[in-house]
């Protein structure tokens, strides 16, 4: 088995330098100061951080379809190795409040809530989501397809 020169090696290191200091130039030219991004709308590809939950803790999602039609939610569970846990989805039908009850695992730090209603003509489906766990509520008017990130500490 041979073994890689010095040249070799450093040829390497220097081609992995190029891509990476590309994206470190494309990441200082997305982000934004705090006055900028306040004065910016939020786009709504965006996913909006909602909270802190408590795992172990009962919490309570109802999803309230305000459409005419079937409206689809998707609660995605992430474990501390990024990866996804478990997927809970249902619909809910038209002028219907969808509720689903869960304590998060232990293992669980992060919960992403998608709602999705449909359209109603050629306008956006609304629905009203909301997150209760103890005295803390959290609730979102989602227009068109809209996601809600939470946390869950232990």
């Amino acid at each position: 088995m041979s073994t890689p020169t010095d040249q070799t090696t450093r040829r390497r290191t220097s081609d992995l330098r190029g891509p990476l200091s590309e994206v470190n130039y494309r990441f200082r030219i997305r982000t934004r100061s705090v006055a900028e991004a306040s004065a910016c709308p939020r786009k709504v590809d965006e996913m909006p951080f909602m909270g802190v939950l408590r795992q172990a803790t009962s919490t309570f999602i109802s999803i309230a379809n305000n459409s005419n039609n079937s409206c689809g939610y998707t609660i995605l569970k992430i474990n501390h190795r990024d990866k996804i846990a478990s997927v809970d989805s249902n619909t809910i039908a038209a002028g219907v409040t969808g509720q689903f009850t869960d304590s998060f695992a232990s293992g669980i730090e992060r919960t992403i809530i998608l709602v999705s209603p449909p359209l109603n003509g050629t306008l956006p489906g609304t629905a009203t989501a909301t997150v209760t766990q103890g005295a803390a509520t959290y609730s979102l008017d989602c227009i068109g397809d809209t996601m809600l990130v939470f946390d869950c500490l232990p």
